[in-house]
């Protein structure tokens, strides 16, 4: 085979090699299906193959081929084939051992083209159909398919038709140069070199004044009054910076507290500053007592702790029930 779009399952154009014929190949459903038209292949030829599935991923219904020789005007339907590449996608351009030939141009859609579409590929890929000529059959001027009204002028100048209109052009032998330069004779080769010193180089701008940095104020934070004096942790805050003129600098600042709009019936950091208690050794505590306004890592540990404390409790008493019964 002559193998032109090949997809992930089947071939969508390609002539079989021995008899020339145009056709597809499906891989999915019954191999190559021959579309009844034998290629000229020492000669150029447009080909196209238009796919319509009785689904989106259908390998059933119909390709129809069209083709068009050097010396027409206007590609026709020529075949088709009862199998279509649908639900697949473009793999490779040709086939290991199955060559295309010589290929001018190649495009491929993801869409079914009408007629006029194909016309209009056509008319891209064959320079020849763009040149005007005289049809002495019927007298019209024509651009492929567009043409003039009757006019049996065998002159053109000045004929129209919708798509085109013919005009007289003529040569363009104008001269450009350019203003204030002599013309470069060898008489005037000096008096260009001395006019050349008389220019001036430009002088320079002066520099627009240095814009005035806006200046900035730094402002603290404010916390909540419950939060801010729970521990050392949340009573200052330091921070280092390095300034404009390149020196680390050290800051530390007192968080001051800001009063709620409307606080919370009883607020976390108060609720953790009121308790209290030891951290038993039956759920894994030091037996210590907690500090002052407990953190909330300490919280979590002691809420661990009565988890733990509870599991062996009920070990003990579920022990303690077996040992009763036997």
């Amino acid at each position: 085979y002559l193998t032109f779009f090949h997809t992930t399952e089947d071939a969508a154009l390609l002539i079989e090699a021995d008899t020339k014929h145009l056709g597809m190949y499906s891989d999915r459903d019954g191999g190559f299906r021959d579309a009844g038209f034998v290629v000229d292949v020492l000669q150029w030829v447009f080909l196209c193959v238009v796919g319509h599935g009785d689904t989106d991923a259908s390998a059933v219904g119909t390709s129809t081929f069209y083709a068009a020789l050097a010396d027409q005007n206007r590609p026709r339907q020529v075949g088709s084939a009862d199998r279509v590449v649908c639900g697949t996608s473009v793999g490779a351009f040709g086939w290991p051992d199955q060559g295309p030939g010589k290929i001018a141009m190649t495009k491929f859609w993801n869409r079914r083209l009408s007629l006029q579409e194909i016309e209009a590929v056509f008319i891209e890929t064959h320079p020849q159909v763009k040149l005007l000529s005289f049809h002495p059959a019927n007298g019209l001027w024509c651009i492929w398919h567009n043409c003039t009204s009757t006019d049996p002028s065998v002159d053109p100048v000045g004929i129209a038709a919708p798509a085109f209109e013919v005009v007289s052009v003529s040569d363009f032998t104008g001269q450009f140069e350019g203003k204030g330069v002599p013309k470069m004779h060898a008489d005037n080769r000096k008096a260009l070199a001395a006019r050349l010193k008389t220019i001036r180089a430009p002088r320079r701008p002066a520099q627009p004044r240095k814009p005035a940095l806006e200046g900035f104020t730094p402002e603290e934070p404010k916390y909540e009054a419950e939060c801010v004096d729970y521990s050392n942790l949340w009573r200052t805050i330091q921070e280092s910076y390095t300034d404009a003129a390149g020196q680390l600098v050290s800051r530390t600042a007192t968080l001051g507290a800001e009063p709620l709009d409307s606080p919370p019936e009883r607020h976390p950091c108060e609720v953790a500053a009121a308790s209290s208690g030891t951290r038993g050794k039956i759920g894994g505590g030091d037996g210590q007592a907690t500090p002052e306004k407990m953190s909330y890592e300490e919280i979590d540990s002691c809420s661990t702790r009565g988890i733990t404390r509870g599991l062996k409790s009920a070990q003990l008493e579920r022990d303690g029930a077996v040992w009763g019964y036997l």
